[in-house]
């Protein structure tokens, strides 16, 4: 029997539901465009599909990358833009993931959320003052 605790259950939840608001609140959504054609300042990994941007402060999309290579390309790419992972807030499951990084140049965390979805993982990004 596996164990799920509430906060495993409240990540899960939120990152399921998280497509559906974007859309909704969304004022455009790209669906499977290049990577060269999205407009966030966040970095994408290559195959992205089903991306849903809001006001470039929020982007949510699909990958075929797993949970842990999601989390290696977020650690890569933000340590290139010379961004620090929280590692204490930093929660990982066989499905789900939730990573912070400091130092954007707003003052206000970049959080970085998986959950895996069929053969995809589902990654949101935003801003948040945490």
């Amino acid at each position: 029997m596996i164990k799920i605790n509430s906060k495993q259950i409240l990540l899960a939840t939120l990152l399921c539901i998280t497509p559906f608001l974007l859309t909704a609140c969304t004022k455009t959504s790209d669906v499977n465009l290049e990577k060269s054609k999205i407009k966030s300042e966040f970095p994408v990994p290559q195959d992205v599909k089903n991306v849903t941007n809001l006001d470039n402060s929020v982007i949510n999309f699909q990958t075929k990358l797993g949970i842990k290579e999601s989390m290696d390309f977020y650690k890569s790419e933000f340590t290139k833009l010379n961004l620090t992972e929280r590692t204490i807030t930093t929660s990982v499951t066989d499905t789900t993931f939730s990573m912070v990084f400091d130092g954007s140049s707003n003052g206000q965390a970049i959080v970085v959320q998986g959950v895996t979805i069929e053969n995809n993982t589902n990654i949101s990004i935003r801003y948040e003052k945490i």
